[in-house]
């Protein structure tokens, strides 16, 4: 029947046995002996501190799985009896009880058995442990540092953007406050000009009555001398009549004109100056209105740049957490990356043997193509700012010879 993960029950061959719960570390287990052999023995040294003896056993308990599986390289698995040759190869050898229990214990449920759990019956390991071994990923590595650049990146550009909308906020206010006060200024210069405006418009038609009142008098003075003349010489008229208009005349003659005349010109002058002032009054009053006009725009302006920037200022503070929180949370991943710098030894250890075994059948020049290709991977799989010194049980590079 069905079984219950992490219950005791007693099999088809009556023994009692343990099947381990279905982990996180049961689910690596089954996906890393899914992988090819090479695959697998790559991740076991990758997850110890091998010497090479023990790479180049690992080499050929892989090889001579291998051969003993019917999908060579491509194989993930052996049945029994092909596991138990790859032990006594190894001299590791076991019974098929000690085999069956040893499975039993970290994958029940088994049929076949993978290489990776004969290198942990080997090497006697902790299988979650092995499972569970951190493993140098550069390309993880070349991730987290753009993203933490992006990341820090983001914050700089919110930490600038907060403090120069901060500023804009700050130049907006002063700017709202000149305007104001520009404001308020043309405001009172507009209607003191008005004031001004209308009171010499006052003070010139006042000026402009008297001069026509002193324009009236002067021509019906002028019109009683023509009267006077006229008379006086009207030979039609008596002696009397006529001798009384010539009288009449000569006073009117011998009367002082120059206080009038003077009034007269004074009344002329101060016209024109009321004109000249109500002139200037109204230009004064039309400019202060105009820059009242302006200074109501800037204020409107400014009172809504002082807005935008608050609101930007606002924004960007809001990203700041966000991208600091996401400068903390790739450091971390980044700092766990650079932490597994020390492992990689298996991967570096198969494209060394590989290229090594190459050497044997390939011509120079294929032999020459495949050991820049190997480079390049070696660079890849070596951690930045690290060689093959950092890993001295690493097989060195194999030159072309002639």
């Amino acid at each position: 029947g069905n079984t219950i993960a992490g219950a005791t029950y007693i099999n088809s061959n009556k023994t009692m046995v343990c099947e381990p719960a279905n982990d996180s570390s049961s689910k690596k287990l089954a996906f890393l002996t899914s992988q090819k052999f090479k695959e697998q023995a790559v991740w076991f040294l990758n997850a110890i501190d091998a010497d090479q003896e023990e790479c180049e056993i690992v080499w050929r308990m892989h090889k001579k799985s291998a051969s003993l599986e019917k999908l060579n390289e491509d194989g993930t698995h052996l049945d029994e009896f092909s596991a138990h040759r790859v032990l006594e190869n190894a001299k590791k050898a076991c019974t098929i009880k000690e085999m069956r229990e040893y499975m039993l214990r970290i994958n029940p449920n088994h049929k076949r058995v993978s290489l990776l759990e004969l290198l942990i019956y080997k090497f006697d390991c902790d299988w979650k442990a092995i499972v569970n071994a951190k493993q140098y990923d550069r390309k993880k590595e070349k991730e987290a540092q753009a993203q933490l650049k992006e990341a820090k990146k983001t914050l700089a550009e919110a930490t600038a953007t907060a403090q120069k909308a901060s500023e804009d906020a700050e130049k907006a206010r002063i700017a709202e406050e000149n305007a104001l006060v520009q404001k308020q200024e043309s405001s009172k210069a507009a209607e003191a000009s008005r004031i001004a405006q209308e009171r010499f418009s006052k003070e010139k038609v006042h000026a402009n009555e008297t001069l026509e009142k002193m324009k009236h008098e002067e021509s019906e003075v002028q019109r009683q001398k023509e009267e006077l003349e006229k008379t006086a010489n009207d030979e039609s008229l008596g002696i009397v009549k006529r001798n009384r208009a010539k009288a009449m005349l000569a006073m009117k003659k011998n009367e002082d004109s120059l206080p009038f005349a003077a009034a007269k010109l004074q009344n002329e002058a101060a016209v024109k100056k009321l004109s000249r002032a109500e002139a200037a009054a109204g230009k004064a009053a039309k400019d202060a209105e105009i820059a009242l006009a302006n200074a109501e725009k800037a204020e409107k302006e400014s009172r809504q740049a002082r807005k935008e920037a608050i609101e930007t200022g606002k924004a960007a503070e809001a990203i700041i957490p966000i991208a600091s929180e996401a400068c903390s949370r790739v450091q971390v991943v980044l700092n766990e990356v650079l932490a597994e710098k020390k492992a990689g030894k298996g991967t570096i250890f198969y494209i060394e043997r590989e290229l090594q075994e190459a050497k044997k059948f390939l011509p120079r020049r294929k032999f020459a193509v495949l050991q820049k290709e190997a480079d390049n991977a070696r660079k890849e799989a070596m951690p930045e700012n690290e060689n093959e010194n950092a890993h001295p049980n690493i097989v060195p590079a194999i030159s072309v010879g002639p």
